[in-house]
């Protein structure tokens, strides 16, 4: 009994170390850890609370120890989750990202009344702002899907979580490739459309720039709107993207040809 209580402990304070030490790093299994580690913790103390009943020498001593460290674990985590980031910022996220929904789709019905002789030029740059509007839609959709869906008011169940989004734009879309590419030549052919003598008419920069967390380290465009922030957060950026892309149509639709 004592071996197995012993082994038991290692193990739930290892995930449980790890969680907390993941999130803080923002380094992915954060969840996992922390959701392992606890749920191992309920076997571990009723082992040991039964083994202290039966015999109470013979788990006494570095079992303790493990149930301290435990503990200790678990309230500083605790309190770094209550400190940092509440439910009602993550959900004025959400909200952010909502109201900006709407705006948008208010910017396509005035978008779409202007497109009326167009140049190519233009024709193009429409062509490419319903394209990079449609695939961020489908990131933020898959997003949403993989922290496990919405909830019954409509957030995100994982709207907390700091690891998805900066893995899913990292690997899943090599740094986002597919948006990274359309930004390019829509900042291109706004330059060429508005001209040289004109305002340069560019909705991102997409050049790599110095960490907030780390100055010494460039990180690229897509790092600085995923990483290191809640998903609630990532999704509001998001379509805050499709609100700066959407507004540059107007100004490139009403421009003189």
């Amino acid at each position: 009994m004592r071996t197995t209580v012993n082994v038991l402990f290692i193990i739930t304070n290892f995930f449980v170390f790890y969680g907390f030490l993941a999130k803080f790093q923002h380094w992915p299994g954060a969840s996992i850890g922390v959701i392992l580690g606890l749920t191992l913790s309920i076997f571990a103390m009723v082992l040991y609370l039964v083994a202290r009943l039966i015999n109470k020498n013979k788990v006494s001593g570095l079992p303790t120890y493990f149930v301290y460290f435990f503990f200790f674990i678990v309230a500083f985590g605790s309190n770094f989750f209550i400190t940092n980031g509440s439910r009602d910022l993550l959900n004025a996220f959400t909200m952010l990202d909502h109201d900006s929904q709407r705006i948008n789709n208010q910017i396509k019905d005035n978008s779409n009344s202007l497109k009326i002789d167009l140049s190519q030029d233009q024709k193009e740059y429409c062509t490419k702002v319903t394209l990079i509007c449609s695939l961020i839609e489908n990131d933020k959709e898959t997003l949403i899907k993989y922290s496990g869906g919405l909830d019954a008011g409509g957030f995100p169940m994982g709207k907390d979580n700091q690891d998805i989004a900066g893995s899913y734009f990292k690997y899943d879309k090599n740094e986002a490739e597919h948006l990274t590419s359309i930004l390019a030549k829509l900042n291109g052919l706004g330059e060429r459309i508005m001209g040289v003598k004109k305002d340069k008419l560019i909705i991102e920069n997409l050049n790599d720039s110095p960490d907030i967390y780390a100055p010494r380290v460039n990180i690229s465009w897509s790092s600085r709107i995923s990483e290191h922030i809640p998903l609630s957060s990532v999704l509001a950026n998001l379509e805050l993207l499709k609100t700066r892309i959407l507004q540059n149509q107007i100004t490139i639709l009403t421009s003189s040809k």
